[in-house]
């Protein structure tokens, strides 16, 4: 009998905890504020898990003389992508910990190479009220060091850009 009490109880004690918990974090974000950084040098293991766990074995990744070779980086193997793109969605929830990461576009403007730190920003681009306790906000994200001078809304030069936007924000 208890037991069953205490499982009708459990949803709204997510509920509320949950509201408790993400009271709105947006509401002292402004349009144009940056979250805070994260840094992340990738290095040789890094870029072998991804591997192994994406399946994506391309030697550009793997092979520092292919790489070289066929495929024009000069500084050797280059780090996966999405493994970069990874460090986005990390950095946003950090700030607001039950954000739903809803879409993102990439642009690759430059190589990330085994070794390179990268920075990773985020700035709030849009925020619009979306009830009582909930706000979309539409997000640019950046990472550096860039070897293109590109810009997104006073950001760092880019190195990948996504631009993330909640569903109701475009």
């Amino acid at each position: 009998m208890r037991l069953a009490r205490l499982a009708r109880a459990a949803p709204l004690l997510v509920r509320t905890a949950a509201t408790a918990a993400t009271a709105d974090p947006a509401a002292a974000l402004k349009a144009g504020d940056a979250l805070r950084s994260r840094r992340r040098r990738f290095t040789e293991d890094d870029v072998a898990a991804y591997a192994g766990v994406s399946g994506d074995r391309n030697p550009v990744h793997l092979d520092d003389v292919f790489a070289r070779g066929a495929g024009g980086f000069q500084r050797g193997r280059v780090v996966h992508g999405m493994l970069v793109a990874s460090l986005f969605p990390a950095l946003i929830a950090s700030h607001f910990p039950v954000a739903v990461y809803a879409s993102q576009s990439l642009k690759f403007a430059a190589p990330v190479y085994v070794g390179d730190e990268v920075v990773a920003q985020v700035q709030a681009l849009q925020i619009k009220a979306a009830g009582a306790s909930n706000s979309n906000i539409c997000l640019a994200a950046s990472s550096s060091p860039p070897s293109a001078s590109r810009t997104v809304r006073r950001l760092s030069p880019l190195t990948a850009r996504p631009w993330l936007f909640c569903p109701r924000c475009s």
